[in-house]
């Protein structure tokens, strides 16, 4: 889905939008990956419906907005990020 992106240390916020996501349905984030500085992670309108990784991935993360997502859970992994303080879910299907 993205592909240098985590070569950005200093990143803060980060929007993935339909039309940065490639076609796949399942969002895989390669173990080795850290998004060290991230605190907001927005994804909209993409069509991943299975998002796998590691709570290590995002180890600031405050923030998670799913927008008109079509997932059916977020990782169970995120659970485990101690400074994740808010998940805003908007215009997702209740199924």
């Amino acid at each position: 889905m993205i592909s240098r992106i985590w070569e950005l240390p200093n990143l803060e916020v980060l929007t993935l939008s339909s039309d940065s996501a490639d076609k796949e349905r399942t969002w895989e984030i390669p173990v080795e990956v850290e998004f060290p500085n991230l605190r907001i992670l927005h994804l909209r309108s993409l069509g991943i419906t299975r998002w796998t990784g590691s709570g290590d991935h995002f180890p600031r993360l405050q923030k998670l907005i799913l927008q008109s997502c079509g997932m059916k859970e977020i990782p169970s992994c995120l659970g485990s990020t101690s400074s994740l303080e808010k998940i805003e879910v908007c215009g997702c299907s209740p199924s």
